[in-house]
Order: structure tokens, then C-alpha cells, then sequence
């Protein structure tokens, strides 16, 4: 079975730091180095093209920081050096994340002409006073209006992402940003709460935000609302009309293959066993913010919980240990990841290398970083996925699930492996019993 690949690209800058934001991304505070940064990620995905052995794309993801502050010709540019090194699907998605307040008709134009098939808008609340509260760049009209010149544009596949338990927020004011929501033709929507992650200014000055029986009430209302207006919730913070569940959040949560370029970006690779990586470490340090956040901190939307399971298992971590010769099939699960800091990234460009670290996964992890991604998915995924994406045999998780089981996290039958409602909501206690 070929493992599907997608391509996530990292633009790390924004116009202004949201204070809520734990993203590798930096406030623009000089002249933005867009030429150099589009020649970096050229010249890091040259070198990285050569390690994927299914050189075809289904999704490709550009998120940040905020992309849309790059010009439509640099996205061209970047999309057409990509397709140089890589086929495309023919439904291939497309997305590129962005702020309203970097939008207008003729640079949503120029990004649909450059290849964008999807558009993802940052509109987080249609309130204004919310706005100002998360330190947004846009008001609620503005937000409005990047939706308007969006379909006027001619784009038919549009997310936004919208937030709740914002401070000081009510169950009316929740309800009201997505009422209005479903008043717009949008195919997808990324609802999720606001929660307060280490390392922002949230973090060190935090808001008052909704107590625990106004975040449940918003919620189930939500819920409703969103499967009244014909949204299929089909992950954790993620909903959908019929057919239009984002194919590149897909292949993570389905175990695929992603190759991450730019600042940050972090890859996964399986791969035969008789060919050799550079600089290549055996196991992954559990120990490492990364480790549980990894996708999370690149996808952009719908994926903003995987710091809470960080923290859940945190006394639980383990130092790396170097894998068993003898447990490994014939593939094997890399990982890596770009250096974050933009000015080092851009050394790349004398240094040819942009890699901060490389390392397998061994037979021991690996399913933990299943679970962790096939259980954000409310349908879950075939239960013959485990051995066909893993190279593993069932029986490595036989026991662990049947402790998920009496547990009641998951169901199972002959044909799917499914979280149920409870495990979902206690994803991280589930994730616990998949602990190497």
C-alpha cells in the first residue's frame, strides 16, 4: 500500500504577534526578506525531494505565521518549483492560510491564478471587541469583507478558523460569531477553543476567560447549531460539509507522509530500511516540547490541542533509548524538523542544510504517534491502517486496546478502529495507555 504524501510549506512571519500564538512565527519588524526566504525554500526542498519515495502530492498546506503577507507571484513562484520536483494528484488541495487584514481582490485573485484551490481565513471572532481582546490586526467588518472578496474571487473550497472561550466571553456572543458563520457559503470551519499555551503573553498575563460550565455550554450549543446548518464534525475542532473535510489534515490524522519545508517545519517519512539517511539519530527525546506538538505547530487549523496531551503525559516522558536491532520490519518512520529561527534558516543558503534534527521512531513509539493522530478523527480509521502504515504487526497494540476498550475510549469492530465521544473527550488519558 502506498502511504499518501502531502507537503506542508512554513512562512514564520505576521504582521503582529497574536498574544494567545505558540506557533514558530515573528512579528514583521523590518524589511521581510521574501525573495531570500522564497530562494531558501527552493533550495531546501531540491534537497529534500531526492528522500520521498512517493514523489506524487494530494495536499499541499502553506501556513505560518501569516503566508498571505508574501505576494501572489512569490506563491506562484514557490508552487511551480514544487511541481517541478513533484507530480501533482489531479484533485490535488491546495490551501493557504491568512489574515483578513492582508487581503483584498486583487491579491485573492493573483493567489487562485498561482494554484491556491483552498483558502483558509483567520477571522477567530466577528466581534470587535474579541478582536481587540486577541490583539487582531482586522475588525469584524474587515473579516467580513476578506470572506465577500474570497467567493467574489472565485474561490469554492473556504475554512475559517474561529475561536471560543475567549475572555470574557458569553454563550449568546459564542453562538452570535456562528450563527453568522453559517450565513456565508463556507465549505469548512475550524472551531476551536482558546486555551493558554506556554511561552505567550497570555501565558504570563492571562485573561479572564469563561469557567468550565460556560465553555460545556457553549459547546453542545455549538455543536448543534453547526449540525443544524448541515456541518459534519469530523475531528476534534474540525467541520465540514459533505465532502469537504481538508485532505491535508486527513492524511496526518490518517498516518500519512509529510514533507515539511521552511522554519520549523517538521517531516515524517516511511521508509525501506536498506536506505541510508545523513545525520540520522535513533529514537526520538520524549523530553522534547516537539514531541507531542509536532503537527499541531504546522498545520494551522483544527490541530491546536496537542500541547494538552504534552502536558498530560508529561511525568510519564522518557529519555530516548536507541531501538532493538532485531524489531524492525522492512520500513522504518523518520522525522525531522527545520530550523526554527528564521536567520538561521536563511544560513541554509550558504550552508546547503536546514535540518536542526533527524531521527527514527522506534517499534516502541510508533504507536503512541498513531494514536496520537487516527483518534483526532471522529470516524477513526480502517483498523488494517495500523499495519499497512506502520510496517508493525496488529499485535503490538493488541493489548493496549483492549484496555482503551474496557476503558471505553474506543470501539472497535472487524473493519474500524473509532474513539468513542468519551475517549475524545479524554483523548489524553486514552493516549496514556499507548505510553511506550
Amino acid at each position: 500500500m502506498t502511504i499518501p504524501l502531502s507537503c506542508y510549506i512554513h512562512i514564520p512571519w505576521c504582521i503582529r504577534k497574536c498574544p494567545y500564538c505558540d506557533f514558530n512565527s515573528y512579528a514583521i519588524t523590518s524589511c521581510l526578506p521574501e525573495q531570500q526566504y522564497l530562494e531558501a525554500l527552493k533550495q531546501d526542498l531540491t534537497i529534500d525531494a531526492p528522500l520521498v519515495q512517493n514523489g506524487n502530492l494530494i495536499s499541499i498546506f502553506i501556513g505560518g505565521g501569516t503566508p498571505s503577507v508574501f505576494s501572489a507571484k512569490t506563491i506562484a513562484q514557490l508552487l511551480d518549483h514544487i511541481h517541478q520536483q513533484f507530480s501533482f494528484d489531479p484533485h490535488i488541495e491546495i490551501t493557504l492560510e491568512s489574515n483578513p487584514g492582508t487581503l483584498d481582490k486583487k491579491k485573492l485573485r493573483g493567489l487562485r491564478s498561482a494554484g491556491i484551490n483552498r483558502l483558509s481565513i483567520g477571522i477567530q471572532s466577528f466581534q470587535d471587541n474579541s478582536l481587540r481582546q486577541l490583539n487582531r490586526i482586522h475588525s469584524a467588518k474587515i473579516g467580513q469583507q476578506a470572506i465577500k472578496d474570497a467567493l467574489w474571487a472565485g474561490y469554492q473550497n473556504i475554512n475559517i478558523d474561529l475561536m471560543y472561550g475567549l475572555p470574557h466571553q458569553t454563550l449568546d456572543m459564542a453562538l452570535r460569531d456562528l450563527t453568522l458563520a453559517t450565513e456565508y457559503p463556507l465549505t469548512h470551519l475550524s472551531w476551536y477553543q482558546l486555551t493558554l499555551e506556554p511561552n505567550t503573553l497570555f501565558a504570563t498575563h492571562p485573561p479572564i476567560l469563561p469557567n468550565d460550565e460556560i465553555i460545556f455550554d457553549i459547546q453542545e450549543a455549538g455543536y448543534a447549531l453547526l449540525k443544524k446548518a448541515h456541518y459534519q464534525q469530523y475531528g476534534i475542532s474540525a467541520f465540514c460539509q459533505t465532502g469537504y473535510s481538508c485532505l491535508h489534515n486527513m492524511n496526518y490524522w490518517q498516518f500519512g507522509d509529510y514533507l515539511g519545508i521552511g522554519a520549523g517545519a517538521h517531516s515524517k517519512l516511511t521508509k525501506q530500511t536498506n536506505i541510508p539517511l545523513a545525520n540520522e539519530t535513533s529514537g526520538i527525546d520524549t523530553n522534547r516540547p516537539e514531541y507531542f506538538g509536532f503537527s499541531a505547530r504546522q498545520r494551522g487549523e483544527s490541530n491546536r490541542h496537542a500541547s494538552t496531551i504534552h502536558d498530560c503525559c508529561e511525568q510519564r516522558r522518557q529519555q530516548s533509548r536507541k531501538p532493538k536491532d532485531e524489531g524492525y520490519n522492512r520500513t522504518r518512520i523518520i522525522r525531522s524538523h527545520k530550523l526554527d529561527r528564521p536567520e538561521d534558516y536563511l544560513q541554509g543558503l550558504q550552508t546547503h542544510s536546514f535540518i536542526a534534527d533527524t531521527r527514527t521512531l522506534t517499534d516502541q513509539e510508533i504507536p503512541l504517534e498513531f494514536m496520537m493522530n487516527v483518534l483526532r478523527l471522529k470516524q477513526g480509521v480502517p483498523l488494517n491502517y495500523f499495519q499497512k502504515r506502520t510496517g508493525l504487526p496488529f499485535s503490538m497494540i493488541q493489548e493496549a486496546l483492549k484496555k482503551a476498550q474496557t476503558e471505553k475510549f474506543i470501539r472497535q469492530n472487524t473493519k474500524r478502529l473509532c474513539p468513542t465521544k468519551h475517549g475524545q473527550l479524554f483523548l489524553n488519558d486514552c493516549l496514556q495507555i499507548f505510553m511506550p
